[in-house]
């Protein structure tokens, strides 16, 4: 298969892409996200790799 055959091919799944992440942002609360990362990890001791670097 010739590379302007695979771009073509791969052209609509990244248009698809596109659209999912886009309807997903527009649904998306970040009041909603602060409040899951805020109790994430909670209760539980950090662990090697958890460093900010």
């Amino acid at each position: 298969m010739r590379k302007s055959n695979v771009a073509l091919r791969l052209q609509p799944s990244a248009l698809r892409t596109e659209d999912y992440f886009r309807e997903r942002a527009a649904r998306a609360s970040i009041a909603r996200a602060k409040q899951i990362l805020k109790k994430a990890g909670k209760g539980q001791p950090p662990v090697p790799g958890d460093e900010i670097l």
